[in-house]
């Protein structure tokens, strides 16, 4: 899922909650400014920051797995086999 998904779906749930901005950062203790990078997915402060909006709206962030970005020398291997 990308930030500008993870974006709309935080701006849905503000909405649902009848919640501006401003007040979503109060909860938060976040700026409206950043509430807004956060819900058009251009928000590139710390991890931290995502916890406490998403903490205020009642959700968590959960993650499931760390995969490197690039391919690793064995995924290489497979790809180039001489068989």
């Amino acid at each position: 899922m990308d930030l500008e998904n993870i974006g709309l779906q935080l701006k849905e749930e503000r909405k649902r909650q009848g919640l501006t901005q401003a007040q979503a950062g109060s909860l938060a203790g976040l700026d409206d400014s950043i509430i807004s990078r956060i819900e058009h997915g251009r928000y590139q402060g710390s991890l931290k920051g995502y916890r406490r909006y998403l903490s205020s709206l009642g959700f968590q962030l959960a993650v499931e797995k760390v995969t490197p970005a690039r391919p690793q020398l064995d995924d290489l291997r497979g790809m180039f086999d001489d068989d």
